[in-house]
């Protein structure tokens, strides 16, 4: 495996918040996940609708529980685990899109990813957008990402391709080499860019692309 530069703590956690403008025109601001961001990532999964709520987390909860709240926020430290919401610029704290990718706890070498969009800013670029912004900040070294997409997920397999190519090995199971990989140029059009102070930001939510 070729060496890589490990990445100073927090580097994903001190990215700028950026103003996004989508496909459609609607913009989005998109910034580091935050602690703060616990109830807004509550209130935007119970807008999921149940099948996004299948594809991302395998059930239909309706409700995120106070664990898994807490393995959704408090474990993101911009090293290990990184996250990045997304919020709508015309709902100040309405959390519309979340990525995430985190190495496994009992294989450091291997990351697993996961993608949420509100079900009204599918088809937007936003999950794109998102995925991107993993790739570049993704936690390193890394060998490999190793994931669950269920059959018939398209569009989870075309955001997963920014990292590589995504192979099936059974079970819903996708790996992807990440040796010598190199992260494509974000496709996104930013409408303005500034550097804030994330821990002032508030809510954030989550939608799914698995």
């Amino acid at each position: 495996m070729t060496p890589v530069q490990t990445r100073s703590a927090h580097a994903a956690t001190s990215a700028p918040a950026e103003l996004v403008t989508l496909r459609d025109q609607r913009r989005v601001l998109v910034r580091p996940l935050v602690p703060s961001d616990r109830d807004a990532l509550a209130e935007a999964f119970v807008r999921l609708s149940d099948e996004s709520q299948q594809l991302r987390f395998g059930s239909v909860p309706h409700t995120l529980s106070a664990a898994r709240l807490h393995y959704l926020v408090d474990s993101v430290d911009g090293v290990d685990h990184v996250a990045f919401a997304a919020f709508a610029e015309d709902e100040p704290g309405r959390l519309v899109g979340v990525a995430r990718i985190l190495r496994y706890p009992d294989d450091p070498d291997t990351l697993d990813v996961g993608v949420t969009v509100a079900d009204e800013y599918h088809g937007a670029g936003l999950g794109h957008i998102l995925v991107h912004l993993l790739a570049e900040h993704r936690p390193q070294p890394s060998e490999r990402i190793v994931t669950q997409i269920a059959d018939g997920n398209d569009r989870a397999l075309s955001l997963l391709s920014t990292f590589g190519s995504p192979r099936r090995i059974g079970d819903g199971q996708i790996v992807i080499d990440l040796t010598d990989q190199r992260p494509a140029a974000r496709g996104a059009t930013p409408a303005r860019s500034s550097r804030q102070d994330t821990t002032s930001q508030s809510p954030d939510a989550d939608q799914a692309t698995r």
